[in-house]
């Protein structure tokens, strides 16, 4: 059995050269390992888009979880008006990615559930 990449490394290229925010070990490992068709810094532009007030993102709260211990904001991919990223984040300061994923609009756009 191959041997997976270390994500550790990914962390620590990446949050010293662009990133702006931080992320848990879980999202850096879904990442670098789990989820390659979703690269990091789309992640963190789906954040900024919405700190920007851009109109295809949205913040939702995750109905397991209060406000004050996480969040949810969802953007709609660009190239597929048919898919969102959805992003888990922690109000930190700055926030902290738990964890993304991708998913369908009609399920999730202008709802406010996980």
């Amino acid at each position: 059995m191959a041997k997976l990449p270390d994500y550790k490394k990914w962390s620590e290229v990446l949050e010293e050269s662009f990133l702006k925010f931080t992320w848990s070990p879980e999202a850096k490992k879904h990442s670098y390992v789990d989820r390659s068709n979703v690269e990091a810094k789309a992640v963190e532009r789906a954040l900024i888009s919405y700190k920007n007030s851009d109109p295809n993102t949205q913040r939702c709260q995750d109905k397991n979880y209060s406000e004050t211990e996480r969040f949810i904001i969802q953007q709609k991919f660009p190239d597929n008006d048919k898919l969102l990223l959805r992003v888990v984040v922690t109000p930190t300061d700055p926030w902290t990615i738990i964890t993304f994923m991708p998913s369908l609009v009609r399920r999730y756009w202008n709802k406010d559930d996980f």
